[in-house]
């Protein structure tokens, strides 16, 4: 029971650390820094980043937040997959989702992976990472008054989706690409 607290109070903190520094992120910087695994997986990643209102939020920490995701999804695809990084304005601020060609969540095992030290199999059958990036994802995420979840995709795969909300009265002239 400690244990569960403390790490509950560790990823408080660290979400709460995020908030202190804003500044805008770059989907285009998560891409960039994640080919180099890209290209080991025999996989590729592909953007699809419609122009959006600015993310406002700590860059580091959201930058993470979508390297976690991409760097899962690679880990599931299967060699000459690819994972798309996408994201588009919805009413609630911006949607950014990381699909992937992987075997997809179980429904089952879908509430259990933004839980602490849980894992799924990578491709090689094998449980992969700590069980600790979706669950200090998340933490990011609503620190920043956010939501992020898994689904399904189609045909096969998961898509995660987050969705973070754009900086609040900016005059629609001013929207940029977020990637």
């Amino acid at each position: 029971m400690h244990a569960r607290l403390r790490l509950r109070d560790l990823l408080w903190l660290l979400a709460a650390l995020a908030a202190i520094a804003l500044a805008s992120l770059r989907l285009d910087e998560a891409a960039r820094g994640m080919q180099g695994l890209a290209a080991t997986r025999e996989a590729r990643i592909v953007t699809r980043c419609a122009p959006t209102p600015p993310i406002s939020g700590d860059r580091d920490h959201l930058l993470r937040v979508v390297t976690n995701l991409l760097s899962n999804a690679l880990k599931h695809s299967p060699p000459g997959g690819t994972v798309t990084l996408a994201a588009r304005t919805v009413a609630e601020g911006v949607e950014v989702t990381v699909e992937d060609e992987g075997p997809g969540i179980p429904a089952e095992e879908a509430h259990l992976l933004f839980r602490p030290f849980s894992r799924l199999e990578g491709r090689d059958g094998a449980p992969s990472g700590t069980g600790l990036g979706l669950a200090i994802s998340r933490a990011i995420v609503e620190q920043h008054g956010g939501r992020i979840w898994v689904e399904r995709a189609s045909p096969r795969g998961a898509r995660f989706v987050l969705v973070l909300p754009g900086v609040p009265d900016e005059p629609a002239e001013s929207h940029r690409q977020v990637a």
